[in-house]
């Protein structure tokens, strides 16, 4: 539980970011990638049997697979930021490949219907470039609070 509420700390921090300067600090991904590994390697359990130990590595490899291949986008896009697949590869780690699609889901449709309200509103346009990770950050709570976690209780 407490390891989940530093993660969204983790993405208020980042949103900030994305929102004031439209990118996000490498410093910062570095930092939240240490904190993802050791709180994975806590997790292992030495005593465990190897099946165990390759399922956690294999889960948690295949959950930064999406926010691997939004990384992989960036090169050829400019429509995707780096630290956008970055941040999904962070969380991905920490969950399953179909909690990080989901995921990925739900922020682009927070991200479609504010740009849509804004439009209407005539404040962007469809060149205007919006910050993704606050989507990412409110997608991730109401994920997890539709779960049942605790992290916000």
């Amino acid at each position: 539980m407490i390891f989940r509420l530093l993660l969204v700390v983790y993405l208020l921090v980042l949103s900030f970011d994305d929102i004031k300067h439209r990118k996000v600090p490498v410093f910062v991904l570095w930092i939240g990638l240490g904190f993802v590994l050791v709180w994975l390697s806590a997790g292992i359990n030495v005593s465990s049997p190897p099946e165990e130990l390759v399922r956690r590595v294999m889960t948690a490899l295949l959950g930064a697979v999406p926010g691997g291949l939004l990384t992989f986008l960036s090169f050829y896009s400019d429509k995707v930021g780096r630290g956008d697949g970055l941040v999904l590869m962070i969380l991905g780690l920490t969950e399953n490949c179909m909690f990080s699609m989901i995921l990925i889901c739900a922020a682009c449709i927070g991200l479609a219907v504010f740009s849509g309200i804004l439009m209407c509103m005539h404040r962007v346009n469809g060149k205007t470039r919006m910050p993704y990770i606050p989507f990412v950050t409110g997608a991730y709570i109401l994920i997890k609070l539709s779960e049942g976690s605790r992290i916000l209780l």
